[in-house]
């Protein structure tokens, strides 16, 4: 039966104007918005706190205030506790004692606190342990700091974050294994030499077809069948028979790996290199560094590759996005926004030293870049191998340097360079055709480049990524490369209290008397007499508060650590994995494992930062159009809600 009143122009007419469709949009935004933003009902927070008869009344009067403001302040950065129904009592330490049948005083330092999960109702119960009476500020700041740690360093973290797949997985699977996607599998077939019946069935019947020599044309051969499989499975009319031979041909090549996992790893180096040298995106001040990881850990060559493909591929689909909005005139950002944004990536290239913009022909640069020019040559000099004869120093300076200048970081600062020329044009309203530009027509010519070379770095990664997981599964069999989460709870419940200790009472100048520099001097002295007495999860800390002291100028730690443990990637694995690995047997750890330790914990502080700046910048602008991150962060919540 039809519905009276309705018909299809109705609903044609309510959303065929675009500004009914714009209002919808806005109101969507102002109901999220208004849903991140509250806070918590302060009535029932004060429901779930339990005061014992015997605590003072000017102390219980201090904590009704306590709780509620350390919640909403959680709040505000987005620490958000998902079960409002956790309840936090507080007892002096006697009647604790007495409770219990432990005895804290003298043994334990106060204020104390406990963690109680109920398995039936899933909701946990925080005792804080006083002591008899509380008196000078430093208590306070302590009991401020107790609660800190249990409701964001623990409640948080089990709430909100372990439950991930990824923790999991990494943690409690005893058999985890290794998994791909049919592209995935298509790539490995591609790129790897794979013994498995089946597939060579299939290269045979192709070698015939096309009159190819199998054992001269092999390379031809894989390249042309995958490619052929590919699209029929993209066009999801791969026959059956041939997905159980792609399927079976993995399988035996997961079984060589386990076999022979050195030879597969150095085959897969020799892929690498041969991109390198196509598109030169290993520079020559990174040369001593992955030497060494070659010589040392193979699979950790390929993951610092991968990780630097998946930047490179991530900027080219950014460059090409905003260019072809561009081309068709739809510009649905804001402009001065966007300029930042250009300009942003840019300086993060030259300061990173990956795009060296002075050797650019016919570019004006500062005095500053042209001293920088010259010194370039003496700068590879000293990368060169001492046992080089003379003769050969300049052809070699000659080679790095042309390293450099056809390097793709080079060509992708030009490309952010163009567009950003583009869309100022386009602000100045010159009446000048942004595509008469030489900066936009170099752009257009770097796409094309671009779309050229994509492939090969897509299939390089895509294959990276597999023998990465499958070294990982195979390669050190009982030394796998598992999440620590015993030493990542404890690691976070330290550092978390103490960066929000500092954060609140800034937030609350007045309430107590307290030094923030004099505060997180006296957290770094103790971590470091940790880990130097050998107590494993204090390097974790050691690595926080390193991030924190390079986050720290811009605000931006919460976020950053928010972003690194809600977004975990494998590379937070194996950097977890290395830096708490048991010492090895004959080692001694203050002569031996600790220099080592030290000196990972600053070469692991640089990776996480790059490795998720890259990424965490590329969700502020998709995800959030430009907004801060924890915005983004509510927003992706929101949407899995």
């Amino acid at each position: 039966m039809a519905v009276s009143g309705f018909s299809e122009e109705f609903f044609a007419e309510r959303f065929r104007r675009p500004g009914n469709l714009d209002v919808l949009e806005q109101q969507l935004r102002d109901y999220d918005l208004q849903k991140t933003q509250q806070t918590f009902d302060k009535e029932f927070v004060l429901k779930n706190l339990h005061f014992s008869a015997k605590l003072p009344e000017k102390a219980v009067t201090l904590l009704k205030h306590l709780i509620p403001s350390i919640l909403e302040f959680s709040a505000s950065l987005d620490l958000r506790l998902r079960d409002p129904n956790h309840q936090i009592r507080f007892l002096p330490v006697h009647e604790f004692e007495s409770e219990s049948g432990l005895q804290l005083q003298g043994k334990v330092p106060l204020p104390a606190s406990r963690l109680d999960f109920n398995e039936i109702s899933r909701v946990y119960t925080v005792t804080i342990i006083l002591p008899e009476e509380i008196k000078t500020s430093e208590q306070i700041i302590n009991i401020t700091r107790t609660l800190f740690s249990k409701l964001i360093g623990e409640i948080y973290l089990n709430e909100s974050v372990l439950p991930m797949e990824f923790y999991q997985q990494g943690a409690d699977s005893e058999q985890s294994g290794v998994s791909a996607g049919m592209l995935e599998k298509l790539d490995i077939l591609r790129t790897q030499e794979v013994l498995s019946a089946g597939w060579d069935q299939q290269c045979q019947s192709f070698a015939q077809q096309g009159r190819y020599s199998l054992k001269k044309d092999r390379e031809k051969i894989r390249t042309q069948l995958t490619t052929h499989w590919r699209q029929l499975w993209e066009a999801q009319a791969l026959p059956k028979q041939i997905n159980q031979v792609i399927e079976q041909a993995f399988e035996d090549f997961l079984e060589t790996f386990r076999r022979n996992p050195t030879d597969v790893l150095q085959k897969s180096l020799l892929e690498v290199k041969k991109l390198d040298r196509q598109i030169h995106f290993l520079l020559p001040h990174e040369h001593r560094a992955y030497s060494r990881f070659e010589r040392e850990d193979p699979a950790h060559y390929l993951r610092a590759a991968s990780n630097k493909l998946e930047e490179i591929d991530g900027l080219i689909g950014f460059i090409t996005e905003l260019a072809t909005n561009l081309e068709e005139g739809q510009e649905d950002w804001e402009p001065e926004e966007m300029l930042k944004q250009l300009a942003s990536r840019m300086r993060q290239l030259q300061q990173e030293r990956k795009a060296l913009v002075f050797l650019l022909p016919n570019q004006a640069i500062s005095q500053a870049l042209q001293r920088e020019r010259q010194q370039l040559p003496i700068q590879l000099l000293k990368q060169l191998p001492r046992s080089l004869p003379v003769k050969e120093w300049s052809g070699l300076v000659k080679e790095l340097q042309g390293q450099y200048e056809n390097s793709i970081y080079l060509k992708l600062w030009e490309a952010l360079r163009g567009l950003h020329r583009w869309i100022s044009l386009n602000q100045q309203h010159s009446g000048k055709n942004p595509l008469e530009d030489e900066h936009v027509q170099r752009l257009r010519q770097l796409l094309r480049n671009f779309q050229f070379r994509l492939p090969s770095i897509q299939q390089t990664r895509s294959t990276t990524g597999v023998l990465i997981n499958c070294a990982e599964e195979f390669l050190r069999n009982d030394q796998r490369q598992r999440f620590p989460l015993g030493e990542f709870r404890k690691a976070w419940s330290y550092f978390i209290s103490s960066i929000l200790i500092t954060r609140y009472y800034e937030a609350h100048t007045g309430q107590q008397r307290f030094n923030k520099e004099r505060y997180m001097d006296s957290i770094r002295h103790f971590v470091e007499r940790q880990v130097h007495r050998g107590i494993n999860y204090y390097h974790l800390v050691l690595l926080f508060l390193r991030i924190y002291e390079e986050r720290e100028q811009d605000k931006q730690v919460v976020p950053y650590l928010l972003y690194m443990i809600h977004y975990p990637q494998a590379s937070l694995r194996f950097i977890f994995h290395r830096l708490l690995a048991p010492i090895p047997s004959g080692r001694h750890y203050e002569e031996d494992e600790l220099p080592r330790r030290l000196k990972r914990v600053e070469e692991y502080t640089y990776t996480l930062l790059k490795v998720y700046e890259n990424r965490l910048q590329t969700a502020i602008l998709e995800e959030n159009d430009g907004r801060p991150f924890t915005e983004a962060l509510r927003k992706s919540r929101l949407g899995a809600e």
